[in-house]
């Protein structure tokens, strides 16, 4: 997969740790559960889901972010989004690998963490793992190693991808 092959040629740069991708989409969207059919929006696609739950400190409530990861089609819910989906007294554990239809594909709730909070960079209500996503407006983020002079991982990752991809190097929009 290229997308996989791009980030594997970003996490072998020297003072790379790990890399993860995904976007957000802003359209809402229904998404359901048994009979129960809700809308909502900020919904996240990766397609590096290890390194998603890995870089970022996400507060598992339920289930278990390692279930995210293994395999595919499978989604985090923010707390928020999860008691939409339940009944008044129903446990947030019920929901853990129940089938959640999402963009009309079928995907099974590996976990349910902390709503996200307010001072975060990004926001989102479900985390869906996937194959592939769109690459434009798709997000990269890289957690370096400790005391790496940003500088140089700059101009190393610049290289980096000017060597995997010229054309991406070369155009405008690139940053």
């Amino acid at each position: 997969n290229e997308q996989k092959n791009w980030i594997k040629s970003l996490k072998n740069t020297n003072g790379v740790v790990d890399a993860t991708q995904f976007i957000i989409s802003p359209s809402k969207e229904f998404i359901e559960l048994n009979q129960k059919r809700i809308e909502t929006n900020a919904i996240l696609s990766t397609n590096t889901p290890q390194a998603f739950v890995e870089i970022f400190d996400w507060n598992i409530i339920e289930g278990s972010l390692q279930n995210f990861h293994n395999g595919i089609s499978k989604v985090l819910l923010t707390e928020s989004t999860a008691k939409q989906l339940i009944s008044n007294n129903q446990p947030l554990s019920d929901l853990i690998n129940k089938p959640l239809k999402i963009l009309g594909q079928n995907y099974q709730i590996a976990g349910i963490v902390e709503d996200i909070p307010q001072n975060s960079h990004f926001d989102f209500s479900i985390a869906l793992n996937t194959p592939k996503i769109d690459y434009w407006g798709s997000r990269i983020y890289i957690e370096s190693e400790p005391n790496v002079s940003l500088p140089n991982l700059t101009q190393q990752l610049n290289q980096n991808i000017a060597n995997y991809s010229p054309r991406l190097a070369k155009d405008p929009l690139y940053k």
